[in-house]
């Protein structure tokens, strides 16, 4: 009978690698007697880790530096620090149709490393439709588009010609409004010229039918000043989205934006 697993692996620089887990991943560091080792421990998972700077490094072992997938609770926290953090991703966070929610990321060593939730259905509800599930799947690419700064037609692609976006009255907008399509494409060009960067980070999404609610975090680093902001600060908003969607495209979208103060 096999009574508990753990993850050995050979690291470069052992308090680097240990500075890692503790602030990007949330693991216990623990000495074991043994100033080359360390044991890094968070609920059942434990990771071995032994300090062999001349050991063949990681990144330079392709596919086989892979070395775990962690199911966790909250992956969404999970992409969140490590976004704020700076880890470089294999794949950003994302739903697939095998049932989980997951990103992959490089350890600070080179290892390559799957974590990902397992898609919560409540019994009441029964499985997703299909429709929704390909709701919910149109919005996640709408939320990738928006971070990687799409303008244009690679922006249109989302909405229906009539689409509309209703923005409740916030800090940043304190009257709110209502855009149509050439609206939304036009702000979108000059989000581009004051955003260096963006991100969203979805906390739950609920599909029923045509309509889709989101909760999410947005994130955006300023490319010039803004009042009293300068260039390269950053700005933080916790969102509620509701969407109503049209054969496969966004036909409405209402805004409620609550900004953390500047």
């Amino acid at each position: 009978m096999i009574t508990r697993t753990m993850y050995v692996l050979a690291v470069p620089d052992l308090e680097r690698s240990a500075a890692f887990y503790r602030d990007v991943l949330g693991f216990e560091v623990r000495e074991i007697g043994d100033p080359g080792w360390r044991i890094f421990e968070k609920d059942v998972c434990r990771i071995m880790a032994g300090e062999c700077p001349d050991a063949t490094p990681a990144a330079e072992l392709g596919d086989h530096s892979y070395f775990a997938y962690l199911t966790v609770e909250g992956v969404d926290d999970y992409y969140r620090r490590a976004r704020e953090h700076g880890v470089a991703l294999i794949k950003p966070l994302r739903d697939e149709p095998w049932g989980m929610r997951e990103f992959g990321l490089y350890t600070v060593d080179g290892h390559r490393m799957m974590i990902g939730s397992e898609q919560a259905v409540s019994p009441a509800l029964g499985e997703v439709a299909p429709i929704e599930a390909a709701n919910l799947a149109l919005l996640r690419s709408y939320l990738a588009a928006l971070e990687a700064g799409a303008v244009g037609d690679d922006l249109a692609r989302f909405f229906t010609a009539d689409a509309e976006q209703v923005e409740l009255p916030n800090r940043l907008n304190p009257n709110g409004g209502r855009s149509d399509l050439a609206t939304m494409l036009s702000r979108a060009e000059q989000g581009r010229k004051l955003l260096s960067a963006q991100r969203y980070v979805v906390h739950r999404a609920v599909a029923h039918g045509s309509m889709v609610a989101m909760e999410a975090e947005w994130t955006g680093i300023l490319a010039v000043a803004l009042g009293s902001l300068p260039p390269g600060a950053e700005m933080r908003a916790h969102l509620a989205m509701f969407f109503d969607i049209e054969d496969g495209r966004i036909r409405a979208q209402r805004n409620y934006d609550c900004f953390e103060p500047w």
